[in-house]
């Protein structure tokens, strides 16, 4: 992208830096939805249901 904005600005140089521009948009958009079902799966997987104490009692929510 650097080097085209460098170079004249010709349509075809803008034309490949409006595709450039929208290929990093589509690709940041899939970063952050993989970013966001991890955090959720993490945050299902993390979850404490039970906690068992020395003696072998269970406590749960209810």
């Amino acid at each position: 992208m650097n080097d085209l904005i460098k170079e004249e600005q010709t349509s075809e140089v803008v034309e490949k830096m409006r595709a450039l521009h929208a290929r990093m948009e589509e690709l940041q958009e899939r970063d952050e939805m993989y970013r966001r079902k991890r955090t959720s799966q993490r945050a299902e997987c993390n979850k404490i249901t039970v906690i068992k104490d020395d003696v072998g009692n269970h406590f749960d929510d209810d």
